[in-house]
């Protein structure tokens, strides 16, 4: 939360890596953005364009940062009900969105105006449709994981 926080107020920050500052620049008047008063971002994700993605909590969506503006999608669009809780970029550029209601979903194409949305769902072998973090292994395939009895359970996903 910290360093969200300097984010909102536009503080220079010192990352723990880095022997020089990086400039943060104030957000919450950029076009696009939804209220932050019910609604969370949780998770964010570069593409390969320069485009920066955030997920939001409670439904809020999935907004897609250009620059200057935002842009959200969100169930009306065909994103997975839910809260996003996690964004990764595979190595061909398609993003992954795990949700906490709706499984997994697939973005080809990441700039596209509008993106098309693939679900992954039961029916495509996770054992629920709460996933909590994405990745990929070393030979490209996806998988997904969602916590069953405090322990992490994973399913790979389908790669068409």
């Amino acid at each position: 939360m910290f360093g969200f926080q300097q984010l909102i107020r536009g503080e220079t920050a010192w990352p723990a890596m880095s022997a020089r500052p990086i400039s943060l620049r104030d957000m919450a008047g950029t076009e696009g953005l939804p209220p932050l008063k019910e609604i969370l971002p949780i998770s964010f994700q570069e593409d390969a364009a320069g485009n920066v993605w955030v997920g939001f909590s409670n439904n809020g969506g999935l907004a897609r940062y250009t620059p200057d503006r935002f842009m959200v999608f969100n169930t009306d669009q065909g994103l997975p009900p839910g809260t996003i809780n996690d964004l990764y970029l595979d190595h061909t550029g398609r993003l992954w969105v795990a949700t906490t209601r709706g499984g997994v979903a697939r973005v080809d194409d990441p700039t596209a105006a509008v993106p098309k949305f693939i679900h992954y769902s039961t029916s495509h072998g996770l054992s629920g449709d709460y996933t909590s973090a994405i990745t990929e292994d070393v030979q490209g395939r996806m998988a997904c994981a969602k916590p069953l009895n405090n322990v992490a359970s994973e399913a790979t996903l389908p790669q068409n």
